[in-house]
């Protein structure tokens, strides 16, 4: 069965079933237009990056985030994200709801006043007032309906300033239909499609998968002097954050995307860095003064992203945590004082994940040994073994990782 995007977009949430043979030697298919299950999605306030289109928006932040507040630094912080976003949110919800609608009504009446200007008799002066004045609403609202899903759509390729409303609205509505789980197969074949059922087979199969060890932590070998921290850079390590640090930690997230329990994006700490810097800094610095992250900033939303094409079993799915823009703000800043020591840190060995190493230098190692192989004359022969770690980075334990940052001599303050 074929279907077109122009198909897909009336009925984006269409599904196939290949049901059970009976008489005939072909399955029946069964065409479901709608969703077979529902969408049990959780509704939680974000930012968008189309209210920065509106100059109410900026209005909006400043009246309510520069409200007193009383508490701690990431009590007040906490406050005034969730009363600012609130307010922007119930604000702009039925604009939005109406871009659609405004969309059509500016497009014929602009198409309306440009064929009478076309026409023997032609326009006034205030007609053709009206007329730029349209053609200008529809540019700006042509511009929000493409923001909007440009935003959904995680077409980070796209250069900003490519305009292609359609094709947003594709990618957003392929992306929304591939992530959905209506059916899985877990255990011995069962097919299972029930909500509640699914989602117990997959906190069964990541309980089993992570589920803990007791690491060894003793008769490590001791490492050369030159992989060890030196004092100095310890010391930066653990130092007291700065408003300028935390600055450009902000400037390396990324713009738009996808936010986390906070609802927040970089979008809007670019946007209002002046409004908001006095309250973020307080509370990070706070932070990294006490050692104590408050728990709110630690909640996490986890999604399962299809690893292939038409994923059915709960290990062909990858769990990604969105985590809060101030947390991701807190971890940029240790990543950027971490990054300059990795070079040191991690063995020459490792051949990736570290600036100016490439995997590839490992392929054309091995091709040599494997060339060795073919032309040695050696009696004694040779032997290579090739192991494979499945997902090793998934079983680390936090034990195992706060021993070798401290074997490295990185400060405890830092590791906490």
């Amino acid at each position: 069965m074929f279907l077109n995007s122009a198909g897909l977009a009336h009925v984006p949430l269409a599904s196939i079933r290949h049901l059970t043979r009976i008489s005939s030697d072909h399955c029946p298919i069964l065409l479901q237009l709608g969703s077979p299950i529902s969408d049990r999605r959780s509704r939680w306030f974000h930012f968008e990056d189309v209210w920065l289109s509106y100059p109410m928006c900026s209005k909006l932040v400043q009246r309510n985030w520069n409200r007193a507040d009383l508490g701690s630094a990431a009590e007040v912080l906490k406050r005034k994200w969730s009363r600012t976003l609130r307010a922007l949110f119930f604000w702009i919800k039925n604009k939005l709801k109406d871009l659609g609608g405004l969309k059509s009504q500016l497009e014929a009446e602009v198409a309306d006043l440009q064929v009478r200007e076309g026409s023997a008799t032609g326009i006034s002066e205030d007609e053709n007032r009206t007329l730029i004045s349209k053609a200008k609403e529809l540019a700006a609202t042509l511009g929000r309906l493409e923001s909007w899903w440009k935003q959904r759509a995680k077409a980070w390729w796209i250069k900003e300033g490519d305009a292609n409303m359609t094709y947003f609205h594709s990618m957003a509505s392929n992306r929304r239909r591939a992530n959905r789980i209506i059916q899985l197969t877990h255990g011995e074949e069962d097919l299972i499609e029930d909500p509640a059922q699914i989602e117990r087979a997959f906190m069964d199969f990541f309980s089993n998968k992570w589920t803990g060890v007791a690491p060894t932590l003793s008769g490590w070998p001791a490492l050369p002097q030159s992989q060890l921290v030196p004092p100095a850079a310890a010391s930066l390590l653990a130092a007291d954050i700065s408003e300028e640090e935390i600055w450009a930690a902000i400037r390396d997230l990324k713009p738009n995307r996808s936010p986390g329990r906070d609802g927040m994006t970089a979008s809007f700490l670019h946007s209002f860095w002046l409004t908001i810097k006095r309250d973020v800094c307080s509370a990070l610095q706070e932070f990294f003064q006490t050692g104590l992250m408050p728990p709110e900033w630690k909640e996490t939303l986890v999604v399962l992203i299809p690893k292939v094409p038409n994923a059915a079993q709960p290990d062909k799915f990858r769990p990604i945590s969105l985590c809060q823009t101030i947390y991701k703000v807190a971890a940029k800043v240790l990543i950027r004082r971490l990054h300059p020591l990795l070079p040191s840190l991690v063995s020459p060995e490792q051949g990736a994940f570290v600036l100016g190493r490439s995997i590839l230098h490992h392929c054309l190692l091995a091709q040599e040994i494997m060339h060795k192989f073919k032309v040695s004359t050696a009696r004694s022969g040779f032997m290579a073994i090739k192991i494979d770690m499945a997902q090793a980075y998934d079983k680390m334990a936090w034990d195992t990782l706060q021993q070798v940052l401290l074997v490295f001599g990185l400060p405890v303050r830092f590791i906490n």
